[in-house]
Protein backbone atom coordinates (compact mmCIF):
# COMPACT_ATOMS: atom_id res chain seq x y z
CA UNK A 1 0.00 0.00 0.00
CA UNK A 2 1.36 3.42 -0.72
CA UNK A 3 2.15 6.06 2.38
CA UNK A 4 -0.46 8.54 3.07
CA UNK A 5 0.55 11.55 5.45
CA UNK A 6 -1.47 14.81 5.83
CA UNK A 7 -1.24 15.93 2.16
CA UNK A 8 -4.16 13.49 1.65
CA UNK A 9 -7.85 12.43 3.21
CA UNK A 10 -6.96 9.54 5.59
CA UNK A 11 -10.01 7.30 5.67
CA UNK A 12 -10.18 3.72 4.27
CA UNK A 13 -11.69 5.75 1.25
CA UNK A 14 -8.29 7.31 0.56
CA UNK A 15 -5.98 3.66 -0.25
CA UNK A 16 -9.77 2.10 -1.22
CA UNK A 17 -11.86 4.78 -3.78
CA UNK A 18 -10.33 8.29 -3.73
CA UNK A 19 -8.44 9.93 -6.54
CA UNK A 20 -5.53 11.94 -5.60
CA UNK A 21 -7.05 14.88 -6.67
CA UNK A 22 -10.18 14.33 -4.30
CA UNK A 23 -7.80 13.11 -1.57
CA UNK A 24 -5.90 16.33 -1.81
CA UNK A 25 -8.67 18.73 -1.59
CA UNK A 26 -10.08 16.89 1.73
CA UNK A 27 -6.91 16.78 3.47
CA UNK A 28 -5.51 18.55 6.60
CA UNK A 29 -3.01 20.47 5.25
CA UNK A 30 -5.64 21.62 2.42
CA UNK A 31 -8.13 22.49 4.99
CA UNK A 32 -5.76 24.56 6.86
CA UNK A 33 -4.45 26.16 3.49
CA UNK A 34 -7.83 27.50 3.44
CA UNK A 35 -8.05 28.60 6.61
CA UNK A 36 -5.43 30.97 5.77
CA UNK A 37 -6.85 32.14 2.32
CA UNK A 38 -9.85 33.24 4.50
CA UNK A 39 -7.82 35.26 6.87
CA UNK A 40 -5.86 36.71 4.10
CA UNK A 41 -9.20 37.52 2.37
CA UNK A 42 -10.17 39.33 5.57
CA UNK A 43 -6.86 40.92 5.88
CA UNK A 44 -6.60 42.30 2.41
CA UNK A 45 -10.34 43.86 3.21
CA UNK A 46 -9.02 45.13 6.30
CA UNK A 47 -6.30 46.62 4.82
CA UNK A 48 -8.47 48.49 2.41
CA UNK A 49 -10.74 49.90 5.47
CA UNK A 50 -7.17 51.38 6.63
CA UNK A 51 -7.01 49.06 9.99
CA UNK A 52 -3.60 46.97 8.30
CA UNK A 53 -0.64 48.82 6.61
CA UNK A 54 0.49 47.42 3.18
CA UNK A 55 3.69 46.21 5.54
CA UNK A 56 1.73 43.97 7.52
CA UNK A 57 -0.48 42.40 4.77
CA UNK A 58 2.94 41.85 2.49
CA UNK A 59 3.59 40.02 5.56
CA UNK A 60 0.67 37.81 5.94
CA UNK A 61 0.40 37.17 2.43
CA UNK A 62 4.24 35.56 1.93
CA UNK A 63 3.19 33.23 4.43
CA UNK A 64 -0.11 32.14 3.40
CA UNK A 65 0.85 28.86 2.28
CA UNK A 66 3.49 27.78 4.62
CA UNK A 67 1.16 25.38 6.74
CA UNK A 68 3.02 23.82 9.70
CA UNK A 69 0.90 20.84 10.64
CA UNK A 70 3.74 19.85 13.46
CA UNK A 71 3.64 23.49 15.06
CA UNK A 72 -0.05 23.87 15.08
CA UNK A 73 -0.38 20.08 16.29
CA UNK A 74 2.00 21.55 19.08
CA UNK A 75 -0.20 24.30 20.12
CA UNK A 76 -3.29 22.15 19.49
CA UNK A 77 -2.40 19.64 22.28
CA UNK A 78 -1.93 23.06 24.60
CA UNK A 79 -5.23 24.74 23.85
CA UNK A 80 -7.78 22.10 22.44
CA UNK A 81 -8.85 23.88 19.53
CA UNK A 82 -7.83 23.34 15.76
CA UNK A 83 -8.58 26.22 14.05
CA UNK A 84 -6.68 28.60 16.95
CA UNK A 85 -3.83 26.46 16.97
CA UNK A 86 -3.32 26.92 13.01
CA UNK A 87 -3.97 31.04 13.57
CA UNK A 88 -1.28 31.19 16.38
CA UNK A 89 0.92 28.89 14.03
CA UNK A 90 0.72 31.09 11.31
CA UNK A 91 0.70 34.59 13.24
CA UNK A 92 4.15 33.26 14.66
CA UNK A 93 5.33 33.27 10.79
CA UNK A 94 4.10 36.50 10.40
CA UNK A 95 6.41 38.98 12.62
CA UNK A 96 5.01 42.23 10.97
CA UNK A 97 1.36 40.92 10.50
CA UNK A 98 0.48 38.03 12.77
CA UNK A 99 -0.94 40.04 15.57
CA UNK A 100 -3.42 41.65 12.88
CA UNK A 101 -4.85 37.84 12.04
CA UNK A 102 -8.75 37.32 12.46
CA UNK A 103 -9.85 40.48 13.54
CA UNK A 104 -13.31 41.34 14.51
CA UNK A 105 -13.58 37.12 13.18
CA UNK A 106 -15.31 33.92 14.96
CA UNK A 107 -14.22 30.56 14.32
CA UNK A 108 -17.43 29.97 12.31
CA UNK A 109 -16.49 33.00 9.76
CA UNK A 110 -12.97 30.66 9.02
CA UNK A 111 -14.31 27.31 8.93
CA UNK A 112 -17.62 27.88 7.47
CA UNK A 113 -16.23 29.92 4.28
CA UNK A 114 -13.26 27.48 3.70
CA UNK A 115 -15.85 24.80 4.06
CA UNK A 116 -18.01 26.26 1.42
CA UNK A 117 -14.44 26.40 -0.57
CA UNK A 118 -13.29 23.07 -0.41
CA UNK A 119 -16.95 21.58 -1.18
CA UNK A 120 -17.11 23.88 -4.31
CA UNK A 121 -13.57 22.62 -5.23
CA UNK A 122 -14.67 18.71 -4.81
CA UNK A 123 -18.46 19.78 -6.92
CA UNK A 124 -16.06 21.04 -9.57
CA UNK A 125 -13.96 17.83 -9.82
CA UNK A 126 -16.88 15.40 -9.94
CA UNK A 127 -18.30 17.63 -12.53
CA UNK A 128 -15.09 17.64 -14.89
CA UNK A 129 -14.76 13.99 -14.26
CA UNK A 130 -18.76 13.16 -14.89
CA UNK A 131 -18.50 15.18 -18.36
CA UNK A 132 -14.91 13.51 -19.27
CA UNK A 133 -17.03 10.17 -18.65
CA UNK A 134 -20.09 11.29 -20.99
CA UNK A 135 -17.71 12.21 -23.72
CA UNK A 136 -16.05 8.85 -23.22
CA UNK A 137 -19.35 7.10 -23.14
CA UNK A 138 -20.86 8.51 -26.14
CA UNK A 139 -21.00 5.99 -28.36
CA UNK A 140 -22.54 3.75 -26.16
CA UNK A 141 -25.18 6.26 -25.06
CA UNK A 142 -26.29 6.93 -28.42
CA UNK A 143 -27.14 3.25 -28.67
CA UNK A 144 -28.91 3.16 -25.93
CA UNK A 145 -30.88 6.17 -26.34
CA UNK A 146 -31.56 5.55 -30.11
CA UNK A 147 -30.15 9.28 -31.18
CA UNK A 148 -28.06 9.79 -33.83
CA UNK A 149 -25.59 12.67 -32.21
CA UNK A 150 -25.27 13.71 -28.94
CA UNK A 151 -23.12 16.61 -27.60
CA UNK A 152 -22.55 17.68 -24.11
CA UNK A 153 -22.09 21.01 -23.58
CA UNK A 154 -20.88 23.53 -20.56
CA UNK A 155 -23.34 24.71 -17.89
CA UNK A 156 -24.04 28.13 -19.32
CA UNK A 157 -25.28 26.92 -23.39
CA UNK A 158 -28.59 28.15 -24.34
CA UNK A 159 -31.47 26.12 -25.05
CA UNK A 160 -31.20 25.39 -29.10
CA UNK A 161 -34.27 25.95 -31.52
CA UNK A 162 -36.42 23.35 -32.03
CA UNK A 163 -35.90 21.60 -29.35
CA UNK A 164 -37.72 19.80 -26.21
CA UNK A 165 -35.92 20.39 -22.91
CA UNK A 166 -36.09 18.95 -19.11
CA UNK A 167 -34.16 18.89 -16.09
CA UNK A 168 -33.19 15.51 -14.15
CA UNK A 169 -30.38 15.42 -11.03
CA UNK A 170 -29.63 19.12 -11.90
CA UNK A 171 -28.76 17.90 -15.77
CA UNK A 172 -30.51 20.12 -18.32
CA UNK A 173 -31.12 18.06 -21.41
CA UNK A 174 -32.47 19.05 -25.04
CA UNK A 175 -34.01 16.52 -27.70
CA UNK A 176 -33.73 18.13 -31.31
CA UNK A 177 -37.80 17.35 -32.60
CA UNK A 178 -38.27 19.44 -35.87
CA UNK A 179 -39.79 17.48 -38.38
CA UNK A 180 -40.40 14.50 -36.00
CA UNK A 181 -43.57 16.11 -34.18
CA UNK A 182 -46.65 17.40 -35.06
CA UNK A 183 -46.57 20.18 -31.96
CA UNK A 184 -50.13 21.43 -32.88
CA UNK A 185 -51.50 17.91 -33.04
CA UNK A 186 -49.73 17.15 -29.34
CA UNK A 187 -50.68 19.90 -28.07
CA UNK A 188 -54.43 19.39 -29.11
CA UNK A 189 -54.39 15.71 -27.56
CA UNK A 190 -53.03 16.90 -24.38
CA UNK A 191 -55.55 18.97 -24.33
CA UNK A 192 -58.04 16.68 -24.49
CA UNK A 193 -55.98 14.52 -22.14
CA UNK A 194 -56.28 17.42 -19.58
CA UNK A 195 -59.63 18.14 -19.96
CA UNK A 196 -60.70 14.79 -19.52
CA UNK A 197 -58.83 14.65 -16.39
CA UNK A 198 -60.28 18.11 -14.79
CA UNK A 199 -63.48 17.04 -15.22
CA UNK A 200 -62.76 13.69 -13.16
CA UNK A 201 -61.72 15.57 -10.25
CA UNK A 202 -64.32 17.60 -10.20
CA UNK A 203 -66.48 14.66 -10.22
CA UNK A 204 -64.38 13.43 -7.09
CA UNK A 205 -64.56 16.80 -4.93
CA UNK A 206 -68.38 16.73 -5.51
CA UNK A 207 -68.43 13.53 -4.15
CA UNK A 208 -65.98 14.13 -1.49
CA UNK A 209 -67.36 17.47 -0.23
CA UNK A 210 -70.84 16.09 -0.45
CA UNK A 211 -71.62 14.95 3.55
CA UNK A 212 -74.05 12.38 2.82
CA UNK A 213 -71.50 10.47 0.23
CA UNK A 214 -68.63 10.94 2.68
CA UNK A 215 -71.25 9.19 6.19
CA UNK A 216 -73.20 6.97 4.14
CA UNK A 217 -70.58 5.54 1.90
CA UNK A 218 -68.48 2.51 3.10
CA UNK A 219 -65.23 4.30 4.44
CA UNK A 220 -63.11 2.35 1.75
CA UNK A 221 -65.04 3.99 -0.76
CA UNK A 222 -64.40 7.10 0.39
CA UNK A 223 -60.60 6.58 1.11
CA UNK A 224 -60.60 5.34 -3.05
CA UNK A 225 -62.38 8.75 -4.21
CA UNK A 226 -59.15 10.63 -2.38
CA UNK A 227 -57.07 8.27 -3.87
CA UNK A 228 -58.38 8.56 -7.60
CA UNK A 229 -58.42 13.21 -6.62
CA UNK A 230 -54.69 12.59 -5.66
CA UNK A 231 -53.63 10.48 -8.51
CA UNK A 232 -55.28 12.43 -10.96
CA UNK A 233 -54.12 15.77 -9.77
CA UNK A 234 -50.65 14.24 -10.06
CA UNK A 235 -51.30 12.69 -13.55
CA UNK A 236 -52.75 16.74 -14.32
CA UNK A 237 -49.91 18.18 -13.33
CA UNK A 238 -47.60 16.30 -15.64
CA UNK A 239 -50.02 16.09 -18.20
CA UNK A 240 -49.82 20.77 -17.75
CA UNK A 241 -45.68 20.57 -17.51
CA UNK A 242 -45.56 18.28 -20.97
CA UNK A 243 -48.27 20.93 -22.43
CA UNK A 244 -45.61 24.04 -21.30
CA UNK A 245 -42.81 22.18 -22.62
CA UNK A 246 -44.87 22.30 -26.20
CA UNK A 247 -46.18 25.27 -26.08
CA UNK A 248 -42.21 26.47 -26.01
CA UNK A 249 -41.83 25.23 -29.14
CA UNK A 250 -44.55 27.51 -30.66
CA UNK A 251 -42.60 30.49 -28.96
Amino acid sequence: MDFYDHETYLSPFTWRYGSAEMRAIWSEVHRRRLWRRVWVALATAQKAAGLLTGEELADIQAHQDDVDLVRALEIEAEIGHDLMAELRAFAEQCPLGGGRLHLGATSADIQDNADVLRIREALSLVRNRLLALLDAEQGGIKALAGIGDLAIEGEDVSAPENALGDVAEGVRAFLHIEGAIDVDGELERLGREIAKIEQLNEQCRRKLENADFVSRAPAHVVELERCRLEENTANLAKLQEQAELMRGLLR
